[in-house]
């Protein structure tokens, strides 16, 4: 049998009950063929939480917990700059940047939000070839049709809005990014520059990946738009992301 398939999510003890969702879509798509380890990187998820998340392991579904420490995160600092979308700070946004180093064991892995359902099998997507890419991702086309987003995208972060992917869902090429250094780039740009990111985790990612970046097909992050845009939805998603507000 093949290597497992590493797949991270990266959560709060708040976040613990989307995460279980998202785990438990997972298990009807697994094929026999592959085992699979679903890595769950946390701060302080509480022992009752653990067991519960544990308790959806399968015969070929691994569940792992693993505590990042503070060491790993002193540069990341509570400053308007590192909210998310401007609202509010929560440093688990910027744990799928430290994963590479983390976890050196993995060349390649999926990187999955919370708030996500799977329709289909992982194993397809760990399956598409990155090259020497950094990342493989899809387009963020729910923001398209936001005009002050649009110009953001354009002027600030400096990429084609049509370019501009979400940090939802990734497939990371582990091994690359240990050999660009990625980690320190991204620690670099933070302390000295003091951007102020309207997605701080995504803005980056899309600045320092430009140009080496896998665009997946937007069956594996089918986001949910504004009814008067139905006609551009996604059919037969395999795995469907509710990003920002669009969620149950």
């Amino acid at each position: 049998m093949s290597q497992p398939i590493p797949i991270f999510y990266t959560i709060s003890d708040d976040f613990a009950p989307y995460a279980a969702v998202a785990i438990e879509s997972l298990l009807p798509y697994v094929s026999s063929d592959h085992q699979y380890q679903i890595i769950i990187v946390h701060q302080g998820l509480r022992q009752a939480t653990r067991q519960n998340l544990k308790s959806l392991t399968r015969d070929n579904v691994e569940i792992i917990f693993y505590e990042i420490n503070d060491a790993k995160l002193g540069a990341i600092q509570n400053r308007k700059e590192n909210f998310l979308r401007a609202d509010f700070f929560t440093p688990s946004i910027f744990y799928r940047l430290f994963l590479a180093d983390l976890f050196p064991q993995y060349d390649k892995a999926i990187y999955v939000d919370s708030d996500t359902v799977w329709n289909g099998d992982p194993a397809e997507m760990f399956a598409i070839a990155l090259n020497d890419d950094l990342i493989g991702a899809a387009p963020d086309h729910s923001v398209e049709h936001v005009a002050p987003m649009q110009t953001y995208i354009k002027n600030a972060v400096g990429v084609p809005a049509a370019e501009y992917i979400n940090s939802g869902v990734l497939l990371m090429n582990f091994k690359q990014l240990r050999q660009d250094d990625f980690t320190q780039h991204f620690l670099y740009l933070l302390q000295k520059y003091h951007v102020d990111c309207i997605a701080p985790d995504q803005d980056y990612l899309n600045v320092m990946c430009s140009g080496r970046i896998t665009y997946l097909n937007e069956k594996w992050n089918a986001m949910p738009k504004d009814v008067e845009f139905a006609a551009e939805r996604v059919d037969d998603p395999k795995l469907i992301h509710y990003n920002l507000f669009f969620k149950p």
